[in-house]
């Protein structure tokens, strides 16, 4: 067929299972995210010749990064989880996993998994605005690794 469907259907938030394993501590299932975007990259290094031409490349540095939206009094569970778990730990030193699946809704086809290996939460921010809309708080994410369906960009 040529698409990547899924027993006919797209993969979409509906089908989207996440947990947030968190390192020392329990499981907490994040249900009331509003978002997850994650990054990975790989930068080779050139290796130059003469007059400049690029002859070799090194194998490269790799970077991953994170974000989570999540809203307001979910955040304030998962803050009080991490820190239970590591009582003696700053906040943003607690590491945690984030494991995101999408199952097909008839159970049907491939389950597609990513995990956001070897988080620590970088900063918080919270925007009160007057509405109808719920208190969000965003997590940009420090990232070790992103495993994609099982693969790394880089080991």
């Amino acid at each position: 067929m040529g698409y990547p469907l899924i027993a006919g259907q797209m993969p979409s938030w509906a089908e989207l299972v996440t947990s947030v394993e968190i390192d020392g501590g329990p499981s907490l299932n994040v249900e009331d995210l509003e978002s997850v975007d994650f990054s990975d990259t790989l930068t080779p290094g050139r290796v130059k010749g003469a007059g400049g031409r690029t002859i070799g490349n090194t194998v490269g540095e790799h970077e991953a990064d994170g974000q989570i939206v999540v809203y307001y009094a979910r955040a304030v569970s998962f803050e009080r989880a991490l820190k239970l778990a590591n009582p003696l730990k700053p906040l943003g030193t607690c590491m945690f996993d984030l494991a995101l699946s999408w199952t097909p809704l008839d159970f049907n086809g491939e389950i597609f998994t990513v995990r956001l290996v070897g988080c620590r939460i970088m900063s918080r921010q919270v925007s009160v605005a007057q509405g109808p809309d719920p208190l969000k708080k965003t997590y940009p994410l420090f990232v070790t690794t992103v495993e994609d369906n099982g693969i790394p960009l880089f080991e």
